[in-house]
């Protein structure tokens, strides 16, 4: 798998996940960006940057409400979709 196809995989299970407490939400939201970090190979530094920004808004710095998160992951994830 691509680490592009890998983001994208993150992407849409970010997308479809259906969690109603915020805690179910970020541990399952955490496995798939832990999958994630293990399959990004590249050197660009961007790229982990973004990779820690959605990791800091997800589960380090959480607003508690799933639906802002959700947007707010899948924006970056979009971005990490570009860089990568």
């Amino acid at each position: 798998m691509t680490e592009k196809q890998s983001v994208k995989e993150f992407y849409d299970k970010v997308n479809w996940l259906n969690e109603i407490e915020y805690g179910d939400f970020k541990r399952k939201v955490g496995l798939y960006l832990n999958r994630l970090e293990e399959n990004l190979k590249t050197q660009n530094p961007e790229a982990h940057n973004v990779l820690k920004r959605i990791k800091d808004t997800v589960v380090f710095n959480p607003s508690g409400e799933i639906e802002a998160t959700r947007l707010k992951a899948l924006e970056l994830s979009q971005k990490l979709i570009d860089l990568v």
